[in-house]
């Protein structure tokens, strides 16, 4: 740094003058540094902070995400299974309309084999129809929870790409 003289080479100032404000003109140059070391922090921590939140979004996200694959699959599930109860009903029902056609062919031959048939074709008939029934409400409550599952991706990917713009 320049000595007094340097600094002010041609001044008649007392020396107890001079020396304040030399203390006063390398204190402005601390006080500045000092200043842009606290906001050069306060950026750091920002940053960070920044960082963590960008962070915690992202595992909120793939929390949702999970939820969401989460509730899909279990609605998948309860569709198989009623889907599989309604087969196994459907299958009952034919298994007990063949055995009421069994006994009526044993009451009357003619009488009971024309019955049997009609029953067994009736079972089939009833038995294809709940299946197909049964495929259908598995297939629509499937649809509708891919559907549900789609739009809370969507919605969700929608808030993750606003709290990142």
């Amino acid at each position: 740094m320049l000595s007094q003289e340097e600094q002010f080479p041609d001044t008649d100032i007392d020396e107890g003058k001079t020396e304040q404000q030399v203390k006063k003109v390398s204190k402005k140059p601390k006080q500045a540094i000092e200043s842009l070391a606290e906001i050069q922090q306060r950026a750091m921590m920002a940053y960070a902070a920044y960082m963590d939140a960008e962070r915690q979004v992202q595992d909120a996200y793939k929390e949702q995400e999970r939820q969401i694959e989460k509730v899909y699959e279990g609605a998948k599930q309860q569709a198989a299974q009623a889907c599989e109860e309604n087969i196994a009903q459907a299958l009952k029902t034919r298994e007990a309309n063949k055995q009421q056609a069994a006994k009526s062919y044993e009451e009357s031959a003619a009488q009971a084999l024309k019955a049997h048939e009609e029953a067994e074709q009736q079972a089939s008939r009833i038995c294809e129809e709940n299946i197909a029934q049964a495929l259908e409400i598995r297939e629509e409550a499937e649809q509708q929870a891919w559907k549900a599952r789609n739009e809370g991706i969507e919605r969700t990917w929608q808030i993750f790409t606003k709290s990142k713009g």
